[in-house]
């Protein structure tokens, strides 16, 4: 059997996770299984990922994955799939099978010994999503803002460290936060850029009747600040929490006429060298005003499930991890 999920080029933890989670938890005669596809952690039910081509004539199991940045795969490939469970209610109502939302398939870290929760320590910590890691000294701005900062291109096992160490986690990158919640660790959502997909948050926090609505911090350099700035001036503002069928439609909008295709290409923008380099004499302003913007989160309303919302969609996982098991075993 081989798991199926996003490789990032410079490392991505919550992408990262598949390649040793899936060994601790599935029982290891699974491995044996010839022609076998897991499709494991990650925003990857869609048509890029999923297709005739990367899967051949394998047999797929969906476990704890999600849809987004793309329209949803063929119909004909999720038909196909044994759909075990998804990160949540908006995922399994775009593959028509509300009774598979359970939550991201992270949280069966919860059941390994080394996740259980800790003391936590006195520091706040940040983790800023691994498109704005590759754009901007984080370190340093959490330096200047007191906060340990955690870079989503750590190893699994040295970010699991952190966040457990951590009093809160300000976070921009979702499996920071998800992570967090299944290490019992408070968490504190916040975005920098219009590039965050709210359909995936959305549909992770409503698995465990949590509501998303983070914190907008600006970006660390200028260049990229003064771009949201202008982005967010352009955008309809926010009416309120979002319904299921709001964010679906939005969904199906935006990608129902892309014919099993990803997202739309991104637009490139002309290289402005004069600019960018007047801008760059602003990037320690720019860095210092967002610093103070995370610093006053320390001090914003925590998130965190109850015990009992996450144990049940915990349970659900290992159900469905023990349906996976019976399905690959007995053959």
């Amino acid at each position: 059997m081989q798991v199926l999920h996003f490789h990032a080029e410079h490392g991505n933890f919550g992408d990262d996770l598949n390649e040793s989670l899936w060994r601790r938890v599935l029982d290891p005669r699974v491995w044996d299984a010839p022609d076998t596809v897991l499709v494991g952690i990650g925003t990857i039910l869609n048509a890029d990922r999923l297709s005739r081509e990367s899967l051949g004539d394998a047999r797929v199991f969906i476990l704890g994955s999600g849809a987004g940045y793309g329209r949803l795969a063929a119909p004909e490939i999720i038909e196909s799939a044994k759909i075990l469970a998804v990160r949540g209610p908006l995922t399994a109502a775009l593959v028509s099978q509300p009774d598979r939302a359970a939550t991201d398939g992270a949280a069966l870290l919860a059941t390994l010994p080394e996740c259980q929760p800790i003391e936590r320590g006195p520091r706040a910590a940040y983790i800023p999503h691994i498109s704005s890691a590759l754009t901007g000294d984080w370190a340093k701005v959490c330096q200047l803002a007191d906060l340990d900062y955690i870079d989503p291109r750590w190893s699994v096992e040295r970010v699991i460290s952190a966040i457990q160490r951590a009093d809160v986690v300000i976070t921009e990158a979702m499996h920071g936060a998800i992570l967090s919640d299944t290490l019992r660790v408070p968490w504190v959502p916040v975005v920098t850029s219009q590039k965050i997909l709210d359909l995936k948050w959305h549909d992770w926090t409503r698995s465990l009747d949590l509501v998303y609505a983070p914190h907008f911090v600006a970006p660390a350099r200028a260049k990229q600040a003064l771009v949201q700035m202008r982005a967010r001036a352009k955008a309809k503002p926010p009416s309120g929490v979002p319904t299921n069928e709001a964010l679906l439609a939005d969904f199906r909008a935006r990608y129902g006429d892309q014919a099993h295709r990803g997202g739309s290409k991104p637009k490139v923008r002309a290289e402005r060298p004069v600019v960018d380099k007047l801008l760059s004499a602003f990037d320690p302003l720019a860095a210092a005003s967002t610093a103070r913007a995370l610093h006053r989160l320390k001090s914003a309303p925590r998130q965190l499930s109850t015990d009992t919302a996450f144990r049940a969609r915990l349970n659900q996982l290992q159900d469905a991890v023990g349906s996976l098991e019976r399905a690959v075993i007995s053959d």
